[in-house]
């Protein structure tokens, strides 16, 4: 089984998020190691931890996560 990683990429203007874009990422397990240490990546550390999905993301992004 892989693992697939759905990008949003949000701008904020006048204190409230906008939707910008959506690029294709394709699977390479380093790279999600990178973002969000990844299960057979372990050795590799995260540039941060998991700090889950924010509260206040555009109605773009929502629609997709609660997909």
């Amino acid at each position: 089984m892989g693992c697939d990683i759905h990008m949003h990429i949000e701008v904020k203007h006048a204190g409230e998020w906008h939707h910008l874009a959506c690029p294709a990422v394709t699977r390479h397990y380093a790279f999600f190691a990178h973002l969000a240490r990844c299960g057979r990546c372990e050795d590799i550390d995260p540039v941060v931890e998991n700090r889950g999905v924010p509260g206040d993301m555009s109605v773009v992004t929502r629609v997709d996560h609660e997909h």
